[in-house]
């Protein structure tokens, strides 16, 4: 599933496609969608994913961003990538958090 979400960080706003992958736990951006929205930070000890048809991604930056869905919106760190079949993949956990304050139920602590 995709969908048209408003994504903000400290250098704007912009409309991406973002898809959702319940696969991975953590949400990744690619990389130049993020430097247009995003001061990217350099992790000190870079995290490894393995997606759905179990291609391994190293990231060594993060960013945070802000999306929204229905007027909610929730906090995120998206993962750096170079490929992404959209601009912004939502991870398992993000989702639910997503997911959550839509449906008005109090935000379950991560």
């Amino acid at each position: 599933m995709i969908q048209s979400l408003l994504v903000s960080s400290d250098k704007g706003t912009k409309r991406l496609d973002v898809s959702f992958d319940s696969t991975i736990p953590r949400s990744l951006i690619k990389k130049d969608a993020a430097m247009e929205l995003s001061t990217l930070k350099r992790l000190l000890i870079p995290k490894q994913f393995v997606t759905a048809d179990g291609k391994k991604i190293v990231c060594d930056k993060v960013c945070d961003l802000i999306v929204e869905i229905e007027g909610k919106k929730i906090d995120i760190e998206g993962f750096i990538v170079d490929e992404l079949p959209t601009p912004l993949v939502l991870g398992a956990l993000d989702t639910v958090r997503l997911l959550s304050s839509l449906t008005k139920s109090p935000r379950m602590p991560l």
